[in-house]
């Protein structure tokens, strides 16, 4: 199975969020309104610090993302270090799991550092 990893952009924001959204949960109305609450916090974040999310693609379907943060830039962390991550999130979807997809996600951010 080849997957594609890409770091986010404005371009695929969207594709973060349905990454990590279980279809099932698309037609509550509570839960598009947090979607939304939270697309609003990643874009923000996206402007802020960079792309702070990579995403995984089977076939140009997003299936895993991992979101994260440069440590230095959140607030409750007090370090000068520029080598570490804060991890928020790391998620696939059920069907894509144990395929390796989420260690090569976490791996693509160690490449990349």
């Amino acid at each position: 199975m080849e997957v594609d990893y890409r770091s986010l952009s404005e371009d695929n924001l969207e594709d973060a969020l349905s990454a990590c959204t279980p279809e099932e949960m698309l037609s509550d109305p509570f839960f598009g309104e947090g979607l939304s609450v939270r697309k609003e916090w990643l874009l923000n974040r996206y402007r802020a610090v960079g792309p702070c999310c990579k995403i995984a693609y089977v076939k140009s379907v997003p299936v895993g993302m991992v979101q994260f943060n440069p440590l230095h830039r959140i607030p409750y962390f007090v370090t000068e270090r520029r080598d570490a991550l804060y991890i928020h999130c790391i998620f696939v979807k059920k069907v894509f799991r144990e395929k390796g997809i989420g260690f090569r996600l976490l791996q693509s951010l160690i490449d990349e550092m």
